[in-house]
């Protein structure tokens, strides 16, 4: 789904009807409820040449590595309009050495029309550390929480760097020979998950450079066309810069970085306080690099105790404010 600003004469597809568009292969339920909402988008003046800037909005699908299928939401999204689907964590327990279980739910990507984003989120389970090691990383949180916390694979930097990178050449290889390198040149290779996050990524800053440049090597080794994006950085990394300073900057020097083609972050609105999304998805407005908002929601809960129910209006209210400070930052890819 593509907006288009062009300003000829009202012509164009606004924001509005992007975000209402949008609202309603996610939610199904949106209504409007203004008939001119203000979407911060600044009108073309008589007399002048009217900018074109394009904004892909896509999908998130949810994670390849589960028994869950998707097959029979693909043909919805599809027919909805959207193009681009992000999916996660492509090192799965319960798939085979080929990835047998990974390529089929790709391939039904792909035989929809659509383009995958995919997440390199997660490692092989292989080379997470043993329970014991586990145990001691997650021991930092109350043991109520431990269990929760300590079944998600990619909070643990691989130990065995040489191995994690044969991973992704035997990944990246596989997917080519199930779809052709000019099929792959069309998709988008995400390598990491909120590694800013402590919840999320449970190594160094070094670590996750580390990370990054193998997977990012490996993959442009094999075809320099591969499209890659650093990051899935938080909202909190580029809203506030002070409260997280190191992974801020090497958020910026990994973006510079000529095995990233992009840069991605992941956005969250609240609910209960000022929306985070214009400030945050234009905080690297001004940058070179081509920016992607690889996970954007609302989040309805207000604190660690209590959630609320979030209309489809607000939600309207939170999508519309996403999309306009997308485009006006020079966002090419929002993920809904």
């Amino acid at each position: 789904m593509q907006w288009l600003r062009n300003g000829s004469g009202g012509g164009g597809v606004t924001a509005w009807a992007v975000a209402l568009a949008v609202c309603a292969g996610v939610a199904g339920s949106c209504r409007q409820k203004a008939e001119s909402p203000d979407v911060g988008v600044t009108p073309i003046r008589e007399g002048e040449e009217p900018e074109r800037r394009q904004l892909e909005i896509g999908f998130a699908v949810g994670y390849l590595g589960t028994t869950v299928s998707i097959e029979d939401v693909l043909e919805r999204i599809s027919a909805d309009g959207f193009r681009v689907v992000r999916a996660y964590e492509p090192f799965s327990q319960y798939d085979d050495s080929s990835h047998s279980g990974i390529k089929e739910r790709l391939r039904a990507l792909v035989d929809n029309g659509l383009t995958p984003y995919l997440s390199l989120s997660n490692f092989p389970p292989a080379l997470l550390p043993n329970s014991s090691q586990q145990n001691q990383l997650g021991a930092r949180y109350p043991a109520k929480k431990r269990a929760d916390v300590l079944k998600y694979s990619n909070r643990y930097a691989p130990r065995d760097r040489n191995a994690y990178q044969a991973s992704v050449r035997h990944l990246i290889e596989e997917l080519a020979s199930e779809f052709g390198r000019e099929e792959l040149r069309r998709w988008y290779f995400e390598i990491g998950n909120e590694p800013d996050a402590p919840l999320y990524f449970w190594g160094s800053p070094q670590d996750f450079r580390e990370i990054f440049s193998l997977a990012a090597g490996t993959l442009k080794n094999f075809d320099p066309q591969i499209r890659v994006a650093v990051g899935g950085f938080t909202s909190g990394l580029v809203a506030d810069s002070t409260g997280n300073i190191v992974y801020y900057r090497l958020a910026r020097d990994l973006a510079a970085s000529p095995l990233a083609d992009f840069a991605s972050f992941h956005v969250y609105a609240n609910l209960f306080g000022e929306s985070l999304s214009r400030q945050a998805i234009s905080a690297f407005g001004g940058d070179a690099k081509t920016k992607i908002v690889s996970e954007w929601n609302v989040s309805t809960v207000a604190n660690r105790r209590t959630e609320s129910i979030l209309t489809s209006e607000q939600f309207m209210g939170f999508l519309i404010d996403a999309v306009a400070a997308s485009y006006d930052a020079g966002v090419e890819l929002l993920l809904v």
